[in-house]
């Protein structure tokens, strides 16, 4: 970024940037275990559609359906599980919690406990399609996400100028006339970004939007709207510069 003069900003900033790497490692998660599923031999099982590994490097075929079994939890546990910040962000730790919050409760039930029930060319469908969608759902909200960060930014370079023209009001050795006109062209550029920012925001889908804004900067002194509070930041240090201005001059 420029400089980010504002903390509000630049702890936005720094939460979006790890949201998205977050996000990505996730996906990534999810891919090797699409692959890793994709891999394991069912029985009765046409050869899968997916990309495959070498054959050096491929999954051993499962024998036996509690094999099957364990080798599809074993292949979350390694690679969804394995997302370094996983249990700090989200609190699972286990397989049985994971699963539950990420797939349908008929599948999750049958990966857990199988009982007498045998693996199947669709359960494996099944698995790659859910696991599909939970990498489908990280990558659009990691385009919301660097949307947001696109937005921030240029707040920060839209703030650069009117920073430096408050700067000037408070600078007594200018002329009363620069300080003035320092001031009102602060203000109006301030209206300006203002504008520009809440059009940004009333274009924003309410329904993804703000539970997405809510969770990503739960943290922030200010919640869901570090621009609107950059803003209103700036807003008041003009007002001070500007108070200083009329009180030299009595």
């Amino acid at each position: 970024m420029c400089s980010l003069h504002t903390s509000i900003l630049a702890d936005a900033h720094a939460l979006a940037r790890t949201e998205k790497r977050r996000l990505a490692a996730e996906a990534t998660a999810f891919e090797r275990f699409v692959r890793r599923v994709g891999n394991l031999e069912f029985a009765g099982a046409r050869p899968d559609t997916t990309p495959r590994q070498p054959t050096a490097i491929r999954t051993a075929a499962v024998t036996g359906e509690a094999s099957c079994f364990r080798e599809i939890r074993a292949a979350y546990r390694q690679t969804v599980l394995a997302v370094p910040h996983w249990q700090e962000v989200y609190g699972e730790s286990t397989v049985p919690e994971s699963l539950s919050a990420e797939f349908s409760a008929d599948l999750v039930e049958l990966v857990l406990a199988p009982g007498t029930r045998r693996e199947s060319p669709e359960l494996r469908s099944r698995l790659i399609e859910e696991s599909r969608c939970s990498i489908r759902i990280r990558e659009r909200t990691r385009a919301r996400v660097h949307e947001e960060t696109r937005e921030l930014k240029r707040l920060d370079r839209a703030l650069n100028p009117v920073l430096d023209r408050i700067d000037t009001v408070r600078n007594g050795r200018e002329t009363v006339v620069r300080r003035r006109t320092q001031a009102r062209d602060a203000r109006a550029r301030l209206e300006r970004l203002l504008e520009t920012h809440q059009s940004y925001l009333h274009g924003q889908p309410r329904r993804r939007y703000e539970p997405l804004v809510t969770s990503l900067y739960a943290d922030l002194d200010v919640k869901r709207y570090p621009g609107l509070a950059a803003i209103a930041g700036v807003c008041g240090r003009l007002q001070r510069a500007e108070l200083g201005l009329w009180a030299g001059l009595r």
